[in-house]
């Protein structure tokens, strides 16, 4: 019986004793779509745990660019699902420093590139999280792996420090309005209850976790953090939230990897925990600072 259904399922005649080429593909191809080849990854990852693995998978430019199409997909479609603005956007001076080029960076047309839209060949299945989830958990997974003379793919590196730290700015400001205005009255005193529920679906420890991980003794990807804005964002995920448990402690490492040895991003970081300071204190720091996660390290104009 069950070779009848191998043998229905992948068009080859009942009976059939040998099968032809190429049926292995076929089989494949009906049986595991798309949604479980992305949970496929991060179980195979985690299961297998072998560095050999990861470092072929880490040079395989093949896997990287549909590692880094689906990434970005799931994102959009996890901000588009929970209305969130996120406006993911790199500078030149960035890739500059990382040693890539502005065009390997246009998020939508990373987006845009997945090559199997949906599993019926229609619209992308609704957005739940799970998928985006178990990306963030087999890549950090992977950055975090032993690679004896292997750096991790410029590329990769920065497409997820751009995905995590724009999407974590846009869940901050749901949780505590738009920072960047500083003290002109849109700070909220009390986060909304759906922002920490989107904080969960989106698995916002993890994204953090991503950028601790892809910053790790790697000069050329904290200078890109800086200058992209990102060191403002994981500045700001330092909180202890009981709604986030172990927030803090990830973005404290996070942070740590950001700043280790670069004196740049030192005093970048100082100054503007320093403009924080000001900032609380012109704000009647007094009725603000009992809100866990009130940070307003706002963008520089």
């Amino acid at each position: 019986r069950l070779h009848g259904f191998w043998c229905t399922t992948t068009g080859v005649p009942a009976g059939s004793p040998q099968a032809p080429p190429g049926v292995l593909e076929r089989l494949v191809g009906r049986l595991c779509q798309r949604t479980e080849v992305l949970a496929l990854l991060w179980n195979t990852v985690h299961a297998l745990d072998s560095k050999e693995l990861f470092v072929k998978l880490l040079a395989d430019e093949d896997f990287l660019s549909i590692f880094m199409q689906e990434f970005v997909s799931e994102a959009s479609d996890l901000a588009m699902a929970l209305e969130l603005q996120w406006h993911p956007q790199v500078s030149a001076e960035a890739c500059a420093a990382m040693g890539v080029p502005v065009k390997d960076f246009d998020m939508m047309k990373l987006s845009s590139d997945r090559t199997n839209v949906g599993e019926d060949g229609g619209s992308p299945p609704k957005a739940s999280g799970e998928l985006f989830g178990e990306l963030c958990l087999a890549i950090s997974a992977l950055a975090s792996a032993p690679r004896p003379d292997a750096e991790l793919s410029p590329r990769l590196v920065a497409t997820c420090l751009v995905v995590c730290t724009t999407f974590l700015d846009a869940l901050h400001r749901l949780r505590f309005g738009d920072l960047a205005a500083g003290i002109s009255g849109t700070l909220k005193r009390t986060p909304p209850p759906e922002a920490a529920e989107a904080s969960r679906t989106c698995h916002h420890i993890e994204q953090v976790r991503v950028c601790a991980n892809m910053l790790y003794q790697n000069r050329k990807a904290q200078d890109f953090l800086r200058l992209n804005d990102g060191l403002r964002v994981l500045l700001s995920q330092c909180y202890a939230d009981e709604e986030l448990p172990l927030l803090r402690e990830v973005a404290v490492f996070a942070v740590n990897n950001a700043t280790r040895h670069n004196l740049e991003n030192q005093e970048a970081a100082r100054l503007m925990l320093a403009e924080r300071r000001v900032t609380e204190q012109n704000a009647d720091a007094t009725s603000v600072e009992d809100e866990p996660g009130f940070h307003p390290l706002h963008r520089e104009s």
